[in-house]
């Protein structure tokens, strides 16, 4: 009897929380439930944009080798205002770019990499628009705007970022900094040289090496052999 008065007790006690909380606890499982469900949808809805994103910067690609200029412009500016934070936009932003410069529309190529610099969080991304942006800046004379882009130097791009500087330094008749460009990076290009296929290779030193032609060494020897020699 006092088993079953127990139980009975029990049945009672969960009667009243019921009575008391139920609501509440109603409520809260509702909403949980409501949460997970606009979670799974918001990760749907992810890997849709993805996979559409994914598939708008093939066509552009597709677009880019035929010349396709009008197409191109279409895609990347879907990607860049749909897509913003991807990094299918900010690479379809730079192959913009790269269309633009060939049209030589460059206020139009420039904008399409500050837009990269001011929307993407992939800090590769945002380097290799660092320099491009810097060589625009040279070609139309503003060696100052360069020099500003690309401070601080990008280490993933170095040689690139330093050989840019060098040049900007040049245009401003400042030959010492320019020597110190060059020279830094001849001293990449150097260590690279040296360690060759090396499997300690950085990821920065990696894309340094994906960045360089054959001719590079030449070419940064020229470029510190043209700076006047000190009187």
């Amino acid at each position: 009897m006092a088993d079953f008065m127990n139980e009975q007790e029990q049945v009672e006690l969960i009667k009243n929380l019921w009575n008391r909380y139920g609501n509440w606890v109603l409520g809260l499982f509702v909403i949980i439930a409501f949460s997970l469900s606009g979670y799974q949808y918001w990760e749907h809805r992810q890997a849709q944009n993805l996979n559409q994103a994914s598939e708008m910067y093939l066509s552009l690609v597709n677009s880019a080798n035929q010349k396709d200029w009008v197409n191109l412009s279409a895609q990347a500016q879907y990607l860049m205002a749909n897509n913003a934070h991807s990094a299918y936009a900010g690479l379809g932003a730079l192959v913009l770019a790269s269309a633009d410069v060939n049209q030589n529309k460059l206020p139009e190529a420039s904008a399409a990499l500050q837009w990269i610099l001011n929307n993407q969080t992939n800090q590769d991304i945002k380097d290799v628009a660092r320099v491009r942006l810097a060589r625009i800046n040279l070609s139309q004379g503003e060696p100052l705007d360069a020099i500003k882009i690309l401070t601080p130097v990008s280490q993933t791009y170095f040689i690139s970022s330093e050989m840019v500087l060098g040049d900007a330094y040049v245009l401003l008749g400042q030959n010492d900094q320019a020597t110190q460009a060059y020279q830094a990076a001849l001293g990449r290009l150097q260590q690279l040289n040296k360690m060759g296929g090396d499997e300690a290779e950085s990821r920065a030193d990696q894309a340094d090496q994906a960045d360089q032609d054959p001719g590079l060494l030449n070419l940064i020897q020229m470029k510190l052999a043209s700076l006047p020699s000190k009187s």
